[in-house]
C-alpha cells in the first residue's frame, strides 16, 4: 500500500494490534514521522483515544484554553 502525503496531513492505519499515525514533520527538511500506538486491552477504542491525543494535541482542551475533549467510556449506556 502506497500512501502520499504531504506536510500537514495525518493518516491513521488499524493494524491487527494498535494503531499507526503517519504524518510529515518539516524542521531543516521534511520527513515522514510515525507512530504506533498499541492496544493494551481488548477495546481497540481505548488506543485509538491515545492516537489522537498524539496526533493532535494541540487541540485537545486544557485547563487555560479550549478544544475538543475525547472521552472513553467502558460500557455502552443500557446495563446488562
Amino acid at each position: 500500500m502506497n500512501i502520499e502525503i504531504q506536510e500537514g496531513d495525518v493518516v491513521f492505519k488499524r493494524a491487527h494490534n494498535g494503531w499507526i499515525i503517519h504524518g510529515i514533520v518539516e524542521n531543516e527538511e521534511e520527513y515522514l514521522e510515525t507512530y504506533v500506538v498499541e492496544d493494551t486491552s481488548d477495546d481497540p477504542s481505548e488506543a485509538l483515544g491515545r492516537a489522537l491525543w498524539e496526533a493532535f494535541n494541540p487541540y485537545f482542551r486544557s485547563k487555560h484554553s479550549g478544544g475538543i475533549e475525547v472521552r472513553h467510556k467502558k460500557t455502552g449506556r443500557e446495563k446488562r
